[in-house]
């Protein structure tokens, strides 16, 4: 809570890349596991450099806090992204408690200016490349370094834990609206993405077209770092 914004976003995010690159002066790397930004006005812009984060980070991010900073639909979209294409390191990753179990990134993007939530999940969902689950308040089996016991198999656990991202806006209980459904696994889907009429195919499409800017951002960010990678 120290209003960070945009610019202190991408200070913040180019000090821990300098960091990590400490492994090539054959030094343990500097990394982050759990990252608490929320109440810092960092919009989309600074998600942006969040996500830079996620791509170039060397370890994998366990938990990551973004809620009340004013992120839209695109911004939410880029972060569960760059969950997907991380350069240098796999989600899902192995539990340290548990290395038999698989587990997520956590990451708390409620309470935000996300307008479709459901829609926009199951935008990102349908493009491929990022597996997503959305846990409500109530679930106990997802968290920060905990998966349910099923999740032995890398290729069906998700690679992101949306909690309560259904919850938009600044005012509310913070309880989950009736139309979540508790908490929907990775093939399940989870709530009416859309709806029905015109308003829900619009919602639909303006969704989408989220879903394919935030696609094109992240992929400008991994070549980026894969030039930067081949001239260090």
């Amino acid at each position: 809570e120290n209003d960070l914004g945009p610019e202190g976003a991408a200070v913040l995010v180019s000090f821990l890349r300098q960091m990590h690159g400490a492994s090539r002066d054959n030094e343990t790397p500097i990394v982050v596991r759990a990252l608490r930004l929320f109440r810092n006005n960092m919009r989309d812009e600074g998600a942006k450099h969040v996500a830079e984060l996620i791509v170039e980070q060397p370890w994998p991010l366990v938990e990551l806090h973004l809620s009340h900073n004013d992120i839209t639909d695109l911004g939410a979209a880029t972060i569960m992204t760059a969950f997907g294409a991380a350069r240098r390191t796999r989600y899902p990753f192995r539990l340290t408690q548990k290395p038999q179990r698989f587990g997520a990134c956590w990451v708390r993007l409620e309470r935000n200016e996300v307008e479709h939530s459901e829609a926009l999940v199951a935008a990102v969902r349908a493009r491929g490349g990022v597996r997503i689950v959305e846990t409500s308040w109530t679930q106990s089996e997802w968290g920060p370094n905990r998966a349910p016991r099923w999740a032995t198999s890398e290729a069906q656990v998700p690679q992101v834990i949306l909690h309560m991202f259904n919850v938009q806006g600044r005012s509310g209980s913070g309880k989950p609206s009736s139309s979540s459904g508790g908490w929907a696994q990775v093939k399940g889907g989870g709530g009416k993405a859309g709806g029905k009429g015109a308003g829900g195919k619009s919602e639909a499409n303006v969704c989408k077209a989220h879903a394919r800017a935030a696609a094109a951002s992240v992929a400008d960010l991994v070549a980026k770092g894969k030039e930067a990678a081949s001239s260090a």
